[in-house]
């Protein structure tokens, strides 16, 4: 697919990440008997590997302000 890269970072899956992805698709194909969901599921150890997070800048850069003023807080506590 297309993406707009000044926008988002495509950014590799974690561990969590793919099996919330794997547990929606088993649920998928529960409810929908999807056949492209079966053969993800049936392929998922080759398939797996081509999935990225998109990630938008904004949302990233918001969460690493937050987690910097966390981290200062912190600090800030333990000093107190």
């Amino acid at each position: 697919g297309k993406c707009n890269m000044e926008m988002v970072a495509l950014v590799g899956m974690e561990p969590d990440d793919l099996e919330f992805v794997n547990d929606q698709v088993t649920k998928h194909h529960y409810w929908t008997k999807s056949p492209k969901a079966e053969r993800l599921l049936t392929h998922w150890d080759d398939v797996v590997t081509k999935f990225v997070k998109v990630y938008p800048n904004d949302y990233r850069r918001v969460m690493e302000e937050n987690a910097a003023e966390q981290a200062r807080r912190e600090e800030m506590a333990k000093n107190k």
